[in-house]
């Protein structure tokens, strides 16, 4: 759609993530869809052949950190030390790019991905959008039967942004 492509003319094919870079070696399918190492991996095997068509603002990825209500409750003050020293890698990542760039790099153990780095947003927030998000993967597993539900329900009741609140003042935007 981003590219003006009627769904028509594509053909999906279903492989795993390790199928990917052969399936588009051997001319098995015309695109992949993927992100880092994978696409850095499909680019450098093509050599000359492979191009990459960007879709930003298209998909929004989160990283999320789960724990039971137990964890929260017991280990509080370790989960607000964690949430603390992520705060600082995004500090130091936003302050010196270049070192960053090297530490990923070496813990890689090759370049792969490493030069799309700052394509990412690293900023530790709890914003709406994860609720967006959760939302429509809750309605999409509703309608492919994968949960049997009648609808998502109130998403708000699984986040708690407190300890987030605690750790990095101003990180939470939430709707509630």
């Amino acid at each position: 759609v981003f590219h003006q492509m009627e769904s028509s003319q594509v053909h999906i094919i279903p492989l795993a993530p390790d199928q990917l870079v052969l399936a588009l070696q051997r001319r098995e399918v015309d695109a992949i869809s993927v992100w880092e190492p994978i696409a850095s991996t499909a680019l450098a095997a093509l050599a000359r052949d492979g191009i990459v068509m960007t879709s930003p603002r298209v998909y929004t990825q989160h990283f999320t950190l789960v724990a039971s209500r137990k964890a929260l409750s017991y280990r509080e003050a370790d989960l607000i030390k964690l949430l603390r020293a992520l705060a600082r890698a995004e500090r130091f990542i936003a302050e010196h790019p270049a070192q960053a760039k090297l530490i990923l790099k070496a813990r890689l153990s090759s370049d792969e991905g490493s030069e799309n780095l700052f394509e990412h947003d690293f900023r530790l927030t709890l914003e709406q959008s994860l609720i967006a998000t959760m939302d429509g993967q809750a309605r999409w597993a509703i309608r492919q039967g994968v949960v049997h539900s009648s609808g998502p329900g109130n998403l708000l009741r699984s986040i708690e942004p407190a300890l987030l609140r605690e750790a990095v003042p101003g990180a939470v935007s939430l709707v509630q």
